[in-house]
């Protein structure tokens, strides 16, 4: 067996009729699939719609944050681990990360 190939699946699925995406004209975004020209929705659009849903904060918390925002994080960092680290070696630890 070769083990380079792989199964690429494609699959459709319905969403509500609301319009998740767009492009920088306003219009919907769109694909042809099937022959058919369909309503786009990015991977992206559908992976933020996840995040911020009811469901995975209730199973998973709330979203994490991004490492572009670790700056505004150092306070609260400082304050929920002052007991164990100095607040020096935790600003460091951050500036590595960003």
């Amino acid at each position: 067996m070769n083990e380079r190939n792989f199964v690429n699946f494609h699959v459709l699925i319905s969403h509500s009729p609301s319009c998740l995406n767009r492009d920088d004209m306003n219009m919907q975004k769109t694909a042809v699939f099937g022959g058919t020209t369909r309503v786009r929705i990015s991977s992206q659009s559908l992976k933020r719609a996840i995040r911020f849903s009811d469901y995975y904060r209730e199973q998973l918390g709330n979203p994490s944050v991004r490492t572009r925002d670790l700056g505004l994080l150092e306070q609260r960092l400082v304050e929920a681990l002052q007991d164990r680290f100095d607040a020096d070696l935790i600003g460091k630890a951050l500036a590595l990360m960003s």
